[in-house]
C-alpha cells in the first residue's frame, strides 16, 4: 500500500486494483489539486465549497454506512455527538463523517475535518488502528493539544498529521512540529508512505510527516 498526500486532508491510497482519492480540494486553497482518475473517491465532508465537486471517475462515498469496493472494506460513522454535523433542515447541510478502511489487512482511520474530540462511541470505532490520519494544524479543525490527546488514547502505530501549514496554503495553520512536540513521539518525513501488514509487527508508535 502506498499513501501520497496533497495537502489539507487530501490523500491518494494505492492498493492492488484500488486507487483511492480522499477529500479532493479546489485550487482556491492555494495548493495543487490531485490529477488522476481514482477508482473510488471518499469524502469526509459534504456541502462545503472548498471541496472539489464529485466529477471524479469511479465510485464516490459520502456519509455513514458500510461499503466494500474492490476488496477494500470501509465503515463510515457520522459524528452528531460532537455537534459538528448539521441537518439540511437547518439550512446548513454540513455533514462530517469519520471512516475506517481495511485494505491489505491494514486498518486505517480517517478523522477528516473534525474540530472537536469524538465521543466514546467514536473512539471505540477506531480501536486497534494501524494508521491514523488526524488534523494537526489547529483551528478551524481539532486543536493540536486535543489531537495529541486522542492519538495517545487510540495508540495507532503510525500517525499521519493533516491540515497543517505547508507552502502555498492560503489559510492560517500551525506547523506540524508544534503537534509533534506536544505528542512526544519519534517522527520521520517521507515523500510517500509505503507499508505492508508485516511492517507493523514490531513497530513502535511514530509520526510520519508526508511532503506535499
Amino acid at each position: 500500500m502506498t499513501i501520497t498526500w496533497y495537502g489539507e486532508g487530501c490523500f491518494r491510497i494505492q492498493s492492488g486494483e484500488s486507487d483511492i482519492l480522499i477529500d479532493p480540494f479546489l485550487a482556491s486553497t492555494g495548493l495543487t489539486p490531485p490529477r488522476f482518475k481514482p477508482t473510488l473517491t471518499l469524502k469526509t465532508l459534504q456541502n462545503i465549497d472548498f471541496l472539489a465537486p464529485s466529477e471524479e471517475e469511479g465510485k464516490t462515498i459520502m456519509g455513514e454506512g458500510e461499503y466494500e469496493v474492490n476488496g477494500v472494506e470501509i465503515k463510515g460513522l457520522q459524528i452528531p455527538a460532537s455537534k459538528e454535523s448539521k441537518p439540511r433542515s437547518e439550512g446548513i447541510g454540513v455533514v462530517k463523517t469519520i471512516y475506517v478502511l481495511n485494505l491489505e489487512e491494514v486498518s486505517l482511520g480517517l478523522l477528516g475535518h473534525i474540530s472537536q474530540l469524538p465521543d466514546a462511541d467514536a473512539e471505540g470505532f477506531f480501536a486497534g488502528l494501524d494508521i491514523l490520519m488526524i488534523p494537526a494544524g489547529g483551528k478551524p479543525f481539532l486543536e493540536i493539544t486535543e489531537a495529541a490527546k486522542l492519538v495517545k488514547t487510540l495508540e495507532p502505530k503510525i500517525t499521519i498529521p493533516t491540515f497543517f501549514k505547508v507552502g502555498g496554503l492560503k489559510r492560517e495553520a500551525t506547523d506540524s512540529r508544534d503537534f509533534i512536540k506536544i505528542l512526544g513521539l519519534n517522527s520521520e518525513t517521507e515523500e510517500k508512505l509505503v507499508v505492508k501488514k508485516k511492517d507493523f509487527s514490531e513497530m513502535k508508535s511514530k509520526v510520519t510527516i508526508l511532503k506535499v
